[in-house]
């Protein structure tokens, strides 16, 4: 998993091992996510 190919992850903080251990979202751009999803799920 690399950040960049998750357009509203800032930062991936991962242990020795390269396990990924917390996410870091950019608020903004999580929650336009969030957003579209809902805008979707209300015309289905």
């Amino acid at each position: 998993m690399k950040a960049e190919e998750y357009p509203f992850v800032q930062e991936l903080i991962t242990d020795k091992k390269g396990q990924v251990l917390k996410v870091v979202l950019e608020f903004e751009e999580y929650q336009r996510l969030l957003e579209a999803i809902r805008h979707l799920q209300s015309h289905t």
